[in-house]
């Protein structure tokens, strides 16, 4: 036997290595079938085996005797096939015999009955292993034996070998085989045999599972874990858990059908029959999985369940009952309503009506509490299975029957109600928390809270009940069930302990309920109830302390802290409860309380509680909240805590203070000596906390965050929390480096220490210093110690990140001081640095983050250099956003620093000082792997290349030309990267090409200026640079496809070229009455400053590429040629050209490259050389025939480099002068060029030169000025440029005679030149010069209303400066002479602004001229109504010398274009009718304003004057309140108040009226409670508040001062444009059109010939008449124009008109693949006729004249301003705001109305320039004599309210209010407070804003300063006193706001914004004189005759340069500096009418 048992064990280790050579893939491929039976091995074992049985079925089979080795030998080659792969030859051969030996098994004689029983379980074993790791085929063959095996048992009622062959058949549910219909018939027929027995029920039940499962995964009910669960019972949970009925199941087959059936009747008769338990509990899993199969809720299977709970037996058949309640809830649950009413309705029964049985065993004293509850679960998971797809009123139905059987249940202390009660109880709270409704939560813990439950038996279950409810309820429930569960809770008292450790269970359920959860909800229930807990420990234990003494011992068996603490930690560590920050004050209290006092008992060192508190403190907040000021000094002597802890024990406050000592250094030792009690537990409890946080892996950075605190860092004990900290650092290092591998926790999961090391390198630029310098070196003591932290990727390119982050910070500080940037992020890592304003701290800061990451770099590489030189590569392959910017970036230089001193080897580590540098072999290693990246990535598919970029350039191209059609199928790449790596492949792929791709090239040119972005057009500037050095044969291509594209672009009018942000005149914009926009400015100047880079940067290649190949005759002639054609399209171009402030550094890039190329010389080509020279300067002096223009851009860098491109281009200037002295000596005597002598030419060009030369040294020291206007500082340019200095001064010195020459030649190369040289020199011979021109020749100028003032000077009779005049000068005609001949170009000129036309309106000469009136009048109607609006006030005051009534008709006119309008002006009449406030005194001007009003009105009518009378109605209910308050004056303001309100709600609302003071906005509603009586003496304002709906304005502030310009307008894009107005298609256009060049052109013939009518006709003098026209581009528009006259004119008129033939670019080129036809096609389509054409643009009217056809309007001008016309017009988006105003009555408002209209100009001023200034015109409209509204400036506070709060200090109010000096908020409102004080400051001094105290100044929630209360200005004081005679006010307050010293950078920030804003004034004096002179006669006290006016025009020192006036407002600066005077005027203030200061 023993042999046998060895042959045995042999076989089958062979069977076993068969099967592993046999299992893999790779030998089922490589060995065929017969290698199998030719295996020595497998033949060894066949060997073995009998032979196959022969003949027939296995019934007629003969009989036959096997030997045990035999036997041995079947089962060895079972195993074989069973262990061998599906696919393996070895099972498809073997398998079919294994078969046919266990068919034959029945028929075999062993040696004994017995070895053949043993045989056959054995073989039958390994063929269900087979199943079940074989194909479905193999599966079924093998089930087919195995039935048949069944089968044979049943007949032979062998139940031993059935019972093991029916567990196998049940195990096989578990593997991956799945029962097929055939097994169910199977199994069918195994109870078809007869009565079922528990055999045949397994395997019944085993195939019914394994159905139902897979048929409910395939209807999608479960998913495949819950089916094939390794245990059956959990198929039968997951069932009842089902969310919702399950769907009808798919139909199976009939025969599975009826095998259904019959499996049904079998089983209910087997549970009918009551066998035996086992027998029942399976026959009912049958019955029911049978009639979940069928799909139908049987109702025998319920009778049968409900027979059984209802009988004797549901307790003594336990096990059956737990079936019958599974099946009940699986029933419930998949059948839904179909059973839902009888499954609640006997488990409800079950539940409150138990068998009388259990009652008896009850009664008779039995304990059967552990068998009830084994039911009650079952019976609630009916019940929850039932209702959880069920309405919400079943659930409570369900509820209020339990509720009512526990009210019928009879007296409380009987035992069945107490069982009813438990079971009650029970049931409901599994129902509550499984259904996880409020409401019966709410119910339930109510029940739990009757008395009926307080009783001892049954206390503990309803805190437990209650504990598993509360979490579903809502927080008020939570929370009371918490509070009642802690009253049961009580030490000390042997009576309660059974109470106290059952609550204690309820607290840990309860945490546990909320720990296991993740939702908000949770979230607040455990801080509640962490709250709770805390306060309730602390409170125990104080109290427990104190009667410690008398407790006994036996009773203290239950501690505070062995409650509480298990709860603590259950709750912490769920994570939903506790944090190291964002907690409240309240929860750090809590926190705080609970740290001391474990502390100060000394629990926090007891071992036994280690765990419980290192959890605690992983999740502590800090023990001082961010709130907290002065804390360690005053708040925690008084915490209640230590009070009672510590206080009065002087014992344990020298205990506490011994175990501090250790822990400080002997530094602090001193110090700590010193503290109290309460700062001894402070620091014990933070380091605790902290040291444990650390050793568990929190890290040490929650330490940190001590140094964040204000009340910490402005401590005493700050040098004790450093010492702490050292600890904690080193705490965690030790940690850290200490820690074994194999230990598994929580602290130290995967990727810990590189999270917290990422984080402390954050925390390193932290923005306050202290936590940097901390951060830091927490980060260095770590890596010191343990370098290898820094070796992930993520922390290393964290590192290097940051290094870049603080550099951005630092070069922002420096660019933009005026609008800092705060916040800089790194995408590639998604970091976000917070930085302060400080220029200091981040230099500071770089130059520390820098040295640290370079040392932690170098640590890093000492100990794997490999290792780090694999993550600095991969970081450099990262794409970073500076990329495309092609910007400076740190990271990556420092990255490629330290690579270079890597070594590898025995050595290793980073390189000493005196090694070699290893940057060739790193450099080798990262190309290596970027070639082979890209090569593995890429690919070399070129057609797919370009049809990618064909896809990119067609969509830009489409874009740019404003075609709104389909995108190409390939699609536009929206990632700007992706298109940036295309053209870089692109561009390597032409390099590497044995021949030039031409279009790739011109993809690769075509694709970023179609983009026309400045990141992808910087990144193809340096691509174009690579391909022309490496591949020289594709430059001539590349620079003409640059040159074509150049011109593309100035036709499509993009960048340079692009007019849609021209500046508008401030004045002639629409002004607003809303607090400036700095959103707006900024969003303004990205908007330009990237239409315009794209263009810099193109210009610039250009430069360099030019500079580069200069010289070299071989390579230069493309890129000169290049040049030359660029020069000529922007010549042809030239008005096009953008003359925002913006184009200035472009466009001087482009004049400075041109005098290059000119100083190259051109011996061979005089005429080009000449021509070149003289278009330079013509476009040169454009830009100086502009009104000087300020830097738009607050940014230092910005104009630094504007700074330097002009002293480029004067440099470049002075060379051509001596290439023309060169030059002359080879000239031929009486040598001419065109005609001209070249003398002649010379001469011309040396005084353009020094004409240019001039103005550019006047820029760059205008520029010089800007960029520092206080003169603290130096422009730094470079050391090859010269100091501008010397350009900032106050007047070039000059004699007369060389100002007239200037004149002269100012005027000759351009009339507007000449007049902006007043601008810039204000000098009087320029001044008298110029006037004297202007009066000769006044049609030269008809297109400049900037030269008008010049005539109308004389038309006045102005004096003129006459200084000595030398002979020869050109004198102006006397005054009065100026004829017809001069005064009739006034109807042709430019109109000036409308405040200008008012003010010539109201002028007496001017007036007294028609034609000067006609203009006047002409320019006024010129602009919009909502721009002539703003100037109400003047106009009604002009009427007073409308002797003509041009006025009148102008307010006439605009009053029946806008209803608003009328209602201002009539208003506005009102107010000026009468001298006095009570209206007794008439104006001179009543009657015409009488007059004026009574006509507007006449003409109002139908709903025009309905809407009139409804606005007044509506407005004189409001106002009328004020008189109906007189008679209250006297009384309280209570009384008052209530009258208000009363007359308040009498005014009712009417549809559309506005306020006066807001006629932009609608009043849909008042708050009628709002109304509040203000203070005054004899007069009753009030305020009210009302609801306002305002439009949402589109265009903003900035918008408005850019103006659309006209341009030329083609067929094409009329058609375009008026197919698109009308909604229909475009017209089709090509998006793509290859430029044809008809004919080559020599080179010298691109260059435009501009003849000016000067240089023309030199001989016929100033007063020839071609002297006398003017452009008609610049023409104002007419009413009518004769197509023969203007045809006749131009033919006599010498003007530039360029001509444009059929080869000029409209539309982009099409790159790839069009053919000549088509192009031929496209330019037919495009051109028409093709013949050239002249083009121009008269105003907003565009005409088209062909050379054959006589001139033709086009029907209606497109550009306007009329609004379009469409089918539906949307309303425009509104939004609601609360308004309030205030209504006077008995005061003069127009005062305020004249002082806040200038605010607005200046706003307007400020604006326009880029300033980033704030100032709030709030509206004030007077109504009436002595009457109007005033705007209420919203959340804002007067200083003098600040005053009477008790807030001594403005420095203090913005700490307190914006959460300390430190913080980010803190330096936003600190920056907004210097941008409003500048702004105020300026207009202070200039319009002399006086009654400067406290009360006239607010300060709103945004930090921003604001003035009101204007009743003194200009000449009139308080008193008629001038006590504040300072030029504005500026306290010590305000200077301790911005710093407190001269030196502190907010206050030099403030004086630099005042400068500027001083400056930016300037050169709109005239107009703003303008609009006080207007007002000069209005009656208003401020103006004290002509001096007023004086004085006003003397303080903007219009006389001074640029430079003395910046200088002179520095001084001013100096005087208001804490002026004594100032100070005086507040102390008066404060003594006579109590105003704080």
């Amino acid at each position: 036997m023993e042999t046998l048992n060895l042959h045995s064990l042999i076989l089958e280790e062979l069977s076993e290595v068969l099967s592993l050579s046999y299992a893999s893939t790779e030998a089922a491929e490589t060995r065929a079938d017969s290698a199998v039976d030719g295996d020595p091995a497998v033949r060894r074992i066949l060997a073995q085996c009998p032979p196959l049985p022969d003949g027939g079925d296995n019934d007629g089979a003969v009989r036959q005797t096997v030997t045990q080795r035999q036997l041995n030998g079947i089962l060895a080659l079972a195993k074989l096939v069973s262990l061998s792969s599906p696919t393996s030859p070895q099972r498809l051969t073997l398998l079919p015999r294994v078969l046919a030996y266990a068919n034959a098994a029945a028929h075999y004689h062993g040696p004994t009955g017995a070895a053949a029983h043993t045989f056959a379980r054995q073989l039958t074993s390994r063929l269900l292993a087979c199943a079940a790791s074989g194909s479905a085929a193999d599966g079924r063959a093998v089930m087919a034996c195995v039935w048949d095996r069944m089968h044979v048992l049943v007949r032979q009622t062998d139940t031993a070998d059935m019972a093991a062959l029916a567990g196998m058949v049940a195990a096989l549910e578990r593997t991956r085989y799945r029962f097929t219909a055939e097994d169910v018939a199977q199994a069918d027929g195994l109870l078809a045999h007869g009565t079922a027995t528990l055999q045949t029920l397994v395997v019944v039940r085993a195939v019914l599972e394994s159905r139902l499962g897979e048929r409910l995964v395939a209807a999608g009910a479960l998913d495949g874990a819950s089916a094939s669960e390794s245990d059956p019972r959990q198929l039968w949970d997951a069932v009842a858990r089902l969310g919702s009925p399950c769907a009808p199941l798919a139909a199976a087959g009939a025969l599975e059908t009826q095998a259904y059936e019959r499996v049904l009747e079998a089983s209910l008769r087997a549970f009918d029959g009551r066998a035996n338990e086992n027998v029942m509990r399976l026959s009912l899993y049958a019955a029911a999985l049978s009639s979940m199969l069928l799909g139908r809720a049987e109702p025998r299977v319920l009778d049968a369940v409900a027979a059984h709970l209802r009988g004797a037996q549901a307790h003594v058949l336990a096990g059956v009952t737990q079936v019958c309640l599974r099946v009940l809830a699986a029933q419930a649950a998949f059948f839904g309503s179909a059973t839902r009413t009888a499954a609640t309705s006997l488990a409800t029964a079950f539940v409150t009506a138990p068998p009388a049985c259990l009652v008896d065993a009850l009664a008779a004293g039995g304990d059967a509490t552990a068998a009830e509850r084994g039911l009650l679960d079952p019976a609630a998971d009916v019940l929850v299975a039932a209702l959880r797809s069920s309405a919400r009123a079943h659930v409570l139905s369900c509820a209020h029957a339990l509720f009512g059987a526990l009210a019928t249940a009879g007296e409380a202390q009987s035992r069945r109600a107490v069982r009813v009660a438990r079971n009650v109880a029970l049931v409901l709270a599994r129902m509550a928390a499984a259904c996880g409704d409020g409401e019966l939560a709410a119910l339930v813990v109510g029940m739990l809270c009757a008395p009926r439950f307080a009783a001892a038996e049954l206390l503990a279950l309803a805190l437990q009940c209650a504990a598993e409810v509360a979490p579903s309820a809502d927080r008020a429930v939570f929370g009371d069930v918490a509070a009642a569960t802690l009253k049961h809770v009580r030490f000390g008292d042997r009576a309660s302990s059974a109470a106290t450790q059952a609550a204690a269970a309820a607290l840990e359920k309860l945490a546990a309920g909320v720990a296991d959860r993740s939702d908000a909800a949770a979230a607040s229930a455990a801080d509640a109830l962490l709250a709770m807990v805390l306060r309730a420990f602390v409170d125990a234990s104080v109290e427990s302390h104190a009667h410690g003494r008398k407790r006994n011992a036996a009773a203290a068996a239950a501690t505070p802290l062995t409650v509480y603490l298990p709860v603590l930690r259950a709750l912490v560590g769920g994570g939903v409860a506790g944090g190291a920050s964002g907690d409240s004050a309240e929860s750090v209290e809590l926190w705080r309380a609970f740290w001391f006092h474990v502390v100060a008992r000394g629990y926090v060192f007891e071992t036994a509680h280690a765990a419980a508190f290192a959890a605690l403190a992983a999740r502590a907040p800090l023990l001082v909240h961010a709130s907290s000021v002065n804390y360690l000094e005053t708040e925690l002597a008084s915490s209640s805590v230590v009070q009672r802890d510590v206080a009065g024990d002087d014992a344990a406050a020298a205990r506490l203070r011994a175990a501090l000592l250790p822990l400080l250094p002997a530094s602090v030792h001193a110090l700590a000596r010193t503290l109290g009690a309460a700062q001894t537990v402070f620091l014990l409890a933070v380091h605790a906390v902290e040291t444990m946080r650390a050793a568990g892996g929190g890290g040490c950075a929650a330490m940190l965050a001590y140094f964040g605190n204000a009340a910490v860092a402005s401590s005493a004990l700050l040098p004790a929390v450093e010492a702490i900290a050292d600890r904690v650092v080193a705490a965690y290092v030790r940690a850290t480096t200490t820690r074994r591998v194999a230990v598994d926790h929580a602290g130290w999961g995967a990727g810990r220490v590189a999270a917290h090391v990422r984080e402390l390198l954050v925390l390193s630029c932290h923005h306050l210093q202290l936590v940097s310098h901390w951060a830091q070196r927490a980060a260095d003591a770590l890596l010191r110690a343990f370098p290898q932290a820094l070796l992930d990727a993520g922390v290393v390119a964290t590192l290097l990140e940051l290094v870049q982050l603080v550099w951005k910070g630092w070069r922002a500080a420096q660019d933009d001081q005026f609008v800092p940037v705060y916040w800089f992020t790194s995408r590639t890592v998604d970091v976000t640095l917070q930085l302060p304003d400080s220029v200091s701290y981040r230099k500071a800061l770089l130059e520390q983050v820098g040295a640290a990451a370079k040392r932690w770099l170098l640590l890093a590489g000492r100990s794997a250099p490999m290792e780090l030189e694999t993550l600095l590569q991969a970081y450099l392959a990262q794409p970073s956003s500076d990329d495309l910017n092609s910007e400076p970036h740190v990271g990556h230089a420092l990255a490629l620093e330290v690579g270079n001193t890597l070594r590898f080897g025995l050595g290793g580590g980073a390189a000493s000082a005196d090694a070699e540098p290893n940057a060739s072999s790193f450099a080798f290693r990262r190309g290596q792997r970027d070639y082979l990246r890209g090569y593995i990535g890429r690919g070399t598919d070129v057609a797919a290349l370009k049809r990618d970029l064909s896809a990119v350039y067609h969509a830009a191209a489409a874009a740019a030309a404003g075609e709104a059609g389909e995108a190409p199928e390939c699609g536009p790449l929206e990632d700007v990267r992706a298109v940036v790596e295309r053209l870089q492949h692109a561009t390597h792929y032409v390099v590497a090409a044995a021949a030039v791709d031409r279009e790739l090239v011109r993809l690769v040119v075509w694709v970023p200026l179609a983009m026309f972005d400045e990141r992808v057009v910087r990144a193809a500037a340096h691509m174009w640079t690579a391909l022309l050095v490496e591949r020289p044969a594709a430059e001539e291509l590349l620079m003409v496809e640059l040159t074509v594209a150049w011109t593309w672009l100035a036709q499509q009018h993009r960048g340079l070229f692009s007019q849609s942000f021209e500046p508008r005149t401030p004045f002639a914009a629409r002004m607003s009455y809303a607090p400036s926009d700095k959103s707006a400015r900024a969003r303004a100047h990205a908007q330009i400053s990237r239409a315009l880079a794209p263009h810099a940067l193109l210009i610039e290649f250009v430069a360099r590429r030019f500079d580069s190949v200069k010289h070299l005759a071989e390579s230069n002639f493309s890129v000169v040629n290049a040049t030359l054609r660029i020069l000529q399209a922007t010549f042809d171009s030239a008005a096009r050209m953008t003359t925002h402030a913006l184009a200035r550094g472009p466009l001087f890039m482009l004049v400075n490259l041109g005098f290059r190329l000119l100083n190259l010389g051109f011996d061979r080509s005089p005429v080009l050389e000449s021509q070149l020279r003289a278009a330079l300067y013509r476009v040169a002096f454009r830009w100086f025939a502009l009104p000087p223009r300020w830097s738009f851009s607050g940014s230092r860098a910005s104009v630094a480099r504007e700074i330097l491109v002009l002293a480029d281009t004067r440099r470049a200037v002075l060379r051509d002068a001596e290439a023309a002295r060169g030059s002359a000596a080879e000239d031929p005597e009486g040598s001419t060029i065109l005609g001209v002598a070249r003398d002649q030419l010379r001469l011309r060009a040396r005084r353009s030169q020094s004409l240019l030369l001039l103005l550019l040294e006047n820029e760059i020291g205008r520029m010089a000025t800007w960029a520092n206007p206080t003169g603290q500082a130096t422009v730094e340019l470079g050391e090859q440029y010269e100091d501008v200095g010397r350009f900032v001064r106050a007047m070039p010195e000059m004699s007369d005679v060389g100002w007239q020459h200037l004149v002269l030649d100012a005027w000759a190369a351009e009339p507007r030149l000449a007049v902006q040289l007043l601008a810039r020199f204000a000098h009087p011979v320029v001044r008298h010069e110029l006037a004297g021109l202007v009066a000769r020749f006044p049609g030269e100028l008809v297109d400049d209303p900037d030269a008008l003032p010049l005539l109308v000077d004389r038309l006045q009779g102005q004096p003129q400066a006459s200084p000595v005049i030398s002979p020869g000068s050109t004198h102006a005609p006397a005054l009065g002479s100026l004829a017809f001949r001069e005064l009739k170009f006034l109807i042709y000129w430019a109109p000036v602004p409308p405040i200008t036309s008012a003010a010539y309106l109201a002028a007496r000469p001017v007036s007294s001229n028609p034609l000067a009136l006609q203009y006047a009048m002409r320019a006024l109607e010129s602009f919009p109504v909502d721009v002539t609006f703003f100037y109400i006030p003047q106009l009604v005051q002009a009427l007073r010398h409308d002797t003509s009534g041009y006025v009148e008709r102008a307010i006439l006119s605009s009053a029946q274009i806008s209803q608003h309008f009328a209602h201002q002006i009539i208003w506005n009449m009102n107010a000026n009718m009468f001298k006095d406030e009570e209206s007794q005194v008439p104006d001179a001007l009543k009657p015409t304003l009488d007059r004026i009003v009574c006509r507007i009105l006449e003409a109002l009518s139908g709903a025009d004057r309905e809407y009139y009378e409804k606005e007044f109605g509506f407005f004189n209910e409001v106002t009328g309140i004020s008189g109906k308050l007189k008679p209250f004056i006297k009384k309280s303001k209570a009384e008052k108040k209530r009258k208000i309100d009363e007359e308040m709600r009498k005014v009712r609302v009417q549809p559309g009226v506005y306020l006066p003071s807001n006629p932009d906005g609608t009043v849909v509603d008042i708050d009628y409670d709002s109304g509040r009586p203000l203070q005054s003496h004899a007069k009753a304002p009030f305020m009210a508040t009302f609801v306002i709906s305002r439009p949402v304005q589109a265009a903003d502030e900035v918008q408005e001062l850019l103006k659309q310009s006209e341009r030329t307008v083609t067929p094409a894009d009329v058609s375009e444009d008026l197919a698109r107005a009308v909604s229909l298609p475009p017209v089709p256009r090509p998006a793509g059109q290859l430029p044809v060049i008809e004919e080559s052109r020599p080179l010298s013939a691109q260059i435009s010939i501009h003849v000016d009518p000067r240089d023309a006709d030199e001989d016929a003098g100033p007063e020839s008449p071609g002297s006398q026209a003017h452009e008609p581009g610049q023409q104002q528009q007419q009413q009518h124009i004769d197509p023969e006259y203007l045809s006749a004119q131009l033919a006599r008129t010498k003007i530039a008109i360029h001509r444009t033939s059929s080869s000029a670019i409209s539309d982009a080129p099409d790159l790839i693949g069009i053919t000549a036809a088509a192009q031929q096609r496209q330019k037919q389509t495009r051109e028409g006729s093709g013949r050239p054409s002249l083009e121009y643009s008269v105003a907003a009217r565009s005409y088209s004249v062909s050379q054959a056809v006589s001139v033709q309007p086009l029907q209606k001008p497109l550009d306007d301003g009329e609004p379009e016309q469409s089918a539906e017009v949307s309303p425009a988006p509104h939004v609601i705001t609360r308004l309030s105003a205030i209504f006077k009555v008995g005061d003069d408002c127009r005062q305020d109305v004249l002082a806040l209209q200038l605010i607005a100009v200046f706003k307007n001023i400020f604006t326009s320039c880029g300033l980033d200034l704030y100032l709030y015109p709030y509206r004030v409209v007077a109504t009436a004599p002595g009457c109007g509204v005033i705007d209420v400036i919203p959340n804002s506070l007067s200083r003098d309210q600040m005053g009477r709060e008790k807030v001594n200090s403005l420095s203090d109010y913005f700490a307190t209010r914006y959460h300390g000096v430190d913080s980010i908020q803190y330096q936003q409102a600190r920056i907004n407070f210097v941008q409003s004080l500048a702004a105020y400051s300026v207009l202070s001094y200039l319009l002399q804003f006086k009654d400067r105290h406290n009360g006239n100044i607010m300060v709103d929630d945004q930090g921003h300063i604001v003035h009101i209360d204007f009743g003194f200005i200009l000449d009139i004081a308080p008193g008629g006193i001038t006590f504040e005679s300072a030029p504005f006010k500026l306290t010590h307050e305000y200077i301790e706001v911005m710093g407190g010293s001269e030196e502190a950078q907010p206050y030099r920030l403030f004086c630099e914004l005042c400068v500027k804003a001083y400056l930016a004034c300037r050169p709109y004096v005239e107009r703003i004189v303008q609009i006080v002179a207007l007002m000069l006669e209005s009656g208003l006290p401020c103006f004290k005759g002509e001096a007023t006016l004086g004085k006003l025009r003397a303080r903007f020192q219009p006389e001074k340069s640029e430079h003395e006036a910046a200088q002179f407002m520095v001084d001013r600066i100096k005087d208001s500096y804490e002026n004594r005077r100032t100070v005086l005027y507040d102390q008066f203030q404060k003594a006579t009418n109590g105003i704080p200061y």
